[in-house]
Order: structure tokens, then C-alpha cells, then sequence
């Protein structure tokens, strides 16, 4: 199986932080990575993949989605964010109608 581009990668995460979050739930880099067919480890995820996701959430006035991916060891966000409460933003993450929004497109 052909290894998908990262716009593809990208519309795969948010389909499935969208799951995540109506679930009230996080998701691990790890387990993100093996979801969406990522190339490489859960270190290897993040900017290319996830801040499109986070400057669309920013341009269209959502909470950050992309704060319920977690480090495995220590539950939060390895990724610097231009939040300044990881948790609080993650409670308005949960509370969004995200199936009401306009989906991520690049």
C-alpha cells in the first residue's frame, strides 16, 4: 500500500480527532500515527501533520482540536501551542459540535 501524502495524512487526523473529541477522549502520537497509515514513528508527527489542523482550527475561530494528542508517558501535548491551558482548551475541545463545523480542508 501506496504511503498517503501528508494532505491526506492531515484529513485523516482530523477525521479522527473529530471521533475523539465527540467521544470526550485523547488519542496518543502513537496511536494517531498507526490510524491514519503515517511512514514513520510517533516522533515524526506533528508540525507537517498537525499544525494545518491547528491554524485551521485558529482561522475559524475552534478550539485547538489537536490539543487531545498526547505523549504516551506523560498525557499531554509534546507540541508547544499557542494556548496557555492545554487543559482548558481540551475542555473546549470536547464541548465543540465538531460534526456541525466546516471539516479540515487544505
Amino acid at each position: 500500500m501506496p504511503t498517503p501524502s501528508r494532505e491526506i495524512r492531515t484529513r485523516k487526523a482530523w477525521q479522527v480527532l473529530v471521533a475523539r473529541a465527540t467521544n470526550r477522549q485523547t488519542i496518543t502520537y502513537g496511536e494517531l500515527v498507526a490510524l491514519i497509515g503515517h511512514p514513520r514513528s510517533a516522533r515524526t508527527i506533528g508540525r507537517g501533520d498537525l499544525d494545518p489542523i491547528s491554524q485551521y482550527c485558529a482561522e475559524n475561530a475552534m478550539p485547538d482540536i489537536t490539543a487531545i494528542v498526547v505523549q504516551k508517558s506523560t498525557g499531554r501535548p509534546a507540541l508547544v501551542r499557542t494556548v496557555k491551558d492545554v487543559d482548558a482548551e481540551r475542555e473546549l475541545v470536547y464541548e465543540y459540535r465538531w460534526f456541525a463545523a466546516t471539516p479540515y480542508h487544505a
